[in-house]
């Protein structure tokens, strides 16, 4: 995988944080849903 958040969500769950560091600082967000497609 080449896309940091795609990394970040890596074994990640529903509610589970994800933290990604981006030129503009450190990003947060919460895992709401989950969609395969």
């Amino acid at each position: 995988l080449q896309s940091p958040i795609a990394k970040a969500c890596l074994g990640k769950s529903l509610g589970d944080e994800i933290n990604v560091f981006t030129p503009s600082g450190k990003k947060n967000w919460y895992i709401l849903s989950i969609t395969y497609k």
